[in-house]
C-alpha cells in the first residue's frame, strides 16, 4: 500500500490484515496493519511513500518515455509478486 491519507482509514487497514488471514481488530493502526502484513512482501520495504512512484510518473510523463505504448508499470516494492 502507498503511505496516503486514503490508505489509512480503519476499514482499509482491516481490509489489508484480513487478506493475510489474521482477523483484524475494529480500529487497527498502520504499523498494526504493516506487521501482519510484513511477511507477505518480497522486498520488505513497508509502506511505500510518494517519492517511491513519482520517478515513473516522472518518467511516463517526459519525452524520454514517447515510445512507450501499452505497458503496465507496477511500482509495489515486490508486492505484486506473491505466491511466485
Amino acid at each position: 500500500m502507498v503511505d496516503t491519507p486514503l490508505a489509512r482509514y480503519d476499514k482499509r487497514l482491516r481490509e489489508s490484515m484480513a487478506e493475510t488471514g489474521t482477523k483484524p481488530p475494529e480500529h487497527p493502526t498502520s504499523q498494526q496493519a504493516w506487521d501482519v502484513g510484513a511477511p507477505t512482501v518480497a522486498l520488505n520495504v513497508g509502506w511505500l511513500q510518494l517519492d517511491d512512484i513519482s520517478p515513473v510518473v516522472v518518467f511516463l510523463a517526459s519525452d524520454a518515455a514517447a515510445m512507450v505504448t501499452g505497458v503496465e508499470y507496477e511500482v509495489t516494492g515486490g508486492d505484486s509478486a506473491k505466491g511466485f
